[in-house]
C-alpha cells in the first residue's frame, strides 16, 4: 500500500496515539455514517488513514439518502466521490420517509 498523504496527518496520528488504547477500535471494523458533510468525509479520512498507516480494520461505509429532498445530483455526487476515492465496503441505502409537517394555526 502507498502511504497516506494528506494535509490532515497530523491530526490523524494524536487521534490514533488517543485511539490505541482502546482495542475494540482495532479489532472490529467501523461503521461510518456517510453523509457527504465535512464533518463525515473528516472521519471518511480519519479510518482511511487508520487502515493504511496503523492497519486497522477497513471501515464499512452506509450512506442513507431519505429522498426527502431532491438531490438527485448531490447523491450521484455522494456515491462517485466513495467509489472512486476508496475501495470499502459500500451500503448505499435509498429509503422513502414519509414527511410529515407541522402547521401552525392562529388562535
Amino acid at each position: 500500500m502507498m502511504p497516506y498523504r494528506n494535509p490532515s496527518k497530523g491530526i490523524f496520528y494524536k487521534v490514533f496515539s488517543m485511539l490505541k488504547a482502546h482495542s475494540f477500535f482495532i479489532k472490529s471494523p467501523p461503521i461510518l455514517a456517510y453523509s457527504g458533510g465535512k464533518d463525515s468525509t473528516f472521519l471518511l479520512h480519519l479510518f482511511h488513514y487508520l487502515h493504511i498507516e496503523h492497519s486497522f480494520p477497513a471501515p464499512i461505509i452506509f450512506h442513507l439518502d431519505h429522498q426527502i429532498r431532491n438531490n438527485q445530483e448531490q447523491e450521484d455526487e455522494i456515491y462517485n466521490y466513495i467509489t472512486s476515492n476508496f475501495s470499502y465496503k459500500l451500503y448505499f441505502v435509498k429509503k422513502k420517509f414519509l414527511y410529515y409537517r407541522k402547521r401552525w394555526v392562529r388562535a
